[in-house]
């Protein structure tokens, strides 16, 4: 006779242990959709270099799935945050437009952030995907506004450097 049965009388015990193997049963038998990994363990196709063309979808779904775990995590957006912020203020005070002599210090700063937008930018790339999918980069309108803003700012450096 089971440990619950013996020292339940009233039966209070016993709904509690029900849910409890009910709430068990649940997490091991949930159908979840393979992932990526999972998917190309099993693919196979009658092309050659099969080996060599799955450990490069592998390497690939490994750096998508880091990718895709870092821009969710709490860091990553406060770091964004922080380099919004940084930028702003760091505009607020460069007055090369206006000024005859710029500061080189905020010619500087500036590639800086470019490259640190760049470096987001390309995460969520990666992560998310560029165009085709659900929830891909450029699904998001402050993405596209960031990818604009990014690509606009290398093709004013590039047509300033020809000069």
């Amino acid at each position: 006779m089971c440990q619950w049965k013996q020292n339940d009388k009233k039966g209070t015990h016993k709904a509690n242990y029900i849910s409890e193997i009910q709430k068990k049963n649940s997490t091991m038998l949930m159908i979840t959709e393979k992932n990526d990994l999972e998917k190309l363990s099993v693919y196979s196709d009658r092309f050659p270099f099969l080996k060599l063309r799955k450990q490069i979808m592998k390497v690939y779904h490994m750096i998508k799935m880091t990718c895709h775990m870092i821009i969710f995590t709490k860091f990553f957006e406060n770091t964004c945050l922080f380099i919004i912020i940084a930028n702003s203020v760091t505009m607020i005070f460069d007055d090369s437009a206006t000024s005859d002599n710029p500061n080189p210090i905020f010619a500087v700063l500036e590639s800086t952030f470019l490259v640190l937008y760049t470096i987001e930018m390309g995460f969520k790339i990666i992560g998310l995907g560029f165009i085709f999918g659900p929830a891909t980069y450029m699904k998001d309108s402050w993405n596209i506004l960031d990818f604009f803003i990014v690509m606009s700012s290398y093709v004013t450096m590039i047509s300033e450097s020809g000069h």
